[in-house]
């Protein structure tokens, strides 16, 4: 028998490849949406806990990035609604270089008594 068609929200997860530039860090990454829509039969959609989208690649990347990216999705009897592609925001951190403080100096070993 056919099974109802029902539809789901689930979350978009922004999958990404690399790592920043050497003094930057990923701060924060936001997706429009966040949430999309999938509808199928009820057993399939128990099995879709997520959409990924497509490889976002931040390997020595210096600012801040804004993509359109599409949805990575080929579910079995299951389609997404209205919404192919997301916009995904990097954002970078630069981070400070420790540098030694002058004010502390190290400890003088103790000798070694024979």
């Amino acid at each position: 028998r056919l099974e109802e068609v029902e539809e789901k929200l689930v979350p978009v997860r922004v999958m990404m490849n690399g790592i920043p530039a050497e003094s930057y860090r990923l701060a924060d990454v936001e997706v429009n949406p966040k949430m999309v829509m999938v509808s199928g039969p009820r057993n399939e959609l128990r099995k879709i806990h997520e959409v990924s989208t497509g490889m976002v690649d931040i390997a020595h990347l210096e600012k801040n990035l804004a993509v359109k990216v599409p949805l990575n999705f080929d579910g079995d009897h299951v389609s997404l609604g209205d919404v192919h592609e997301v916009h995904v925001r990097i954002f970078l951190e630069k981070l400070t270089p420790v540098l030694p403080s002058e004010d502390v100096a190290p400890e003088p070993e103790e000798p070694v008594a024979p």
